[in-house]
């Protein structure tokens, strides 16, 4: 089987990490993978090194010039679908699952759509419009949401009966090992032995709130605790955003203690070698990064947000009550004062982890879909 996976683009964010995961168990398994981005990464050094990757693993890739229309984009999709002689098309979160099943259509190739999204994707009446138009059943597609968060989103704005099936998303088991010591990991990050290591995961956006984790640092420090640090690991997407946390670190003291690293390819590294993980999310569908910090084994703090409470047990993630900077010092000050007791929710969380959520149960599952439709 030929499968095209359409992403938006060849970055490193939750949906796309997923797909680049999927395909490389698809190509383990005999099928041939295409993974085709609409846009081009803003970023082309990160975009060459995810193609480099993926290529290394037998994976085909193809990336559309960003500045073509609509309609160009629509035609030169279906020229790929026919000239790789693509037999199924996963489509991956918003403007994906359109281009997907419009190409879908005019080429005759069954379409698997997921929904990722956290927030109501048909909230305005043109996307809802378009969204009932493209589940219609003259589109040969099966549906997927990553959780209840976007099917409850579909079940209010489009549909109360079409089939929608959960995959929840799913991670390597063995994905994160440790592949430096801690020593050099700490060392190559300007840290000492006795400096706290904060991390969080997850693009610079509103609604991962990484605001609120700069203040409690603040609090924090005002209370004497100077050798924390927070690492920010994750795509500048809102470089206006960006700016303001440059900012409130600078007002607040914490220069020297707040670091941005971008976009990273070693997250497994960073996981190994922080302290506790910092997950105060807005919003979410169905967080990988939270996963993936669960796969570690790593203390993690995390906002009580429907997706997390969902995914996990309060005996394997410790929930903030509240989501704000007070609240959070708080809850972090706990954490270090009794290290050794709050561990044992690392170790919980890792069982629960690999449970739950095996990538190659996710993969599974998927296959099951596509042979359905073929």
């Amino acid at each position: 089987m030929h499968i095209l996976q359409l992403i938006t683009k060849f970055y490193r964010s939750g949906a796309e990490s997923l797909v680049y995961d999927i395909s490389q168990i698809l190509v383990e398994k005999g099928h041939r993978v295409t993974i085709l981005a609409l846009n081009e990464n803003e970023n082309s050094l990160e975009e060459d090194n995810i193609k480099k990757d993926l290529d290394s693993k037998g994976i085909k890739t193809i990336c559309f010039d960003s500045q073509i229309t609509h309609i160009q984009k629509i035609k030169k999709l279906i020229h790929e679908i026919k000239d790789n002689r693509i037999d199924l098309i996963h489509a991956h979160a918003y403007h994906p699952n359109k281009y997907g099943r419009v190409a879908s259509f005019f080429s005759g190739t069954p379409t698997v759509v997921t929904y990722h999204s956290a927030t109501n994707d048909w909230s305005n009446f043109r996307a809802r419009t378009l969204e009932k138009i493209l589940s219609l059943s003259i589109f040969k597609q099966k549906r997927v949401s990553v959780s209840k968060i976007p099917l409850n989103h579909y079940r209010k704005q489009i549909s109360e009966n079409k089939e929608v099936f959960i995959i929840p998303n799913g991670v390597f088991v063995d994905k994160y090992k440790q592949e430096k010591s801690l020593e050099e990991i700490r060392k190559s990050l300007g840290l000492t032995k006795s400096d706290k290591m904060l991390l969080n995961v997850g693009r610079v956006v509103e609604a991962k709130n990484q605001k609120v984790l700069i203040k409690a640092l603040g609090k924090l420090k005002e209370k004497g605790y100077k050798d924390i640090h927070l690492f920010i690991a994750g795509l500048k997407q809102n470089e206006d955003l960006f700016k303001e946390l440059l900012d409130v670190s600078q007002k607040s003291n914490l220069s020297s203690n707040v670091h941005f690293l971008g976009s990273r390819n070693d997250v497994g590294n960073l996981l190994q070698a922080c302290d506790v993980f910092m997950f105060p999310s807005l919003n979410e569908a169905h967080p990988i990064a939270l996963i993936e910090a669960a796969f570690c084994g790593k203390v993690i703090l995390a906002s009580s947000i429907e997706a997390n409470v969902n995914s996990f047990s309060p005996e394997s993630v410790v929930f903030l009550k509240e989501n704000d900077a007070n609240h959070i010092a708080e809850s972090l000050e706990d954490i270090l004062n009794d290290f050794d007791h709050y561990s044992n929710y690392g170790s919980q969380a890792k069982l629960e982890a690999r449970d739950k959520y095996n990538i190659y149960t996710t993969v599974e599952k998927y296959e099951d879909l596509y042979s359905r439709l073929l």
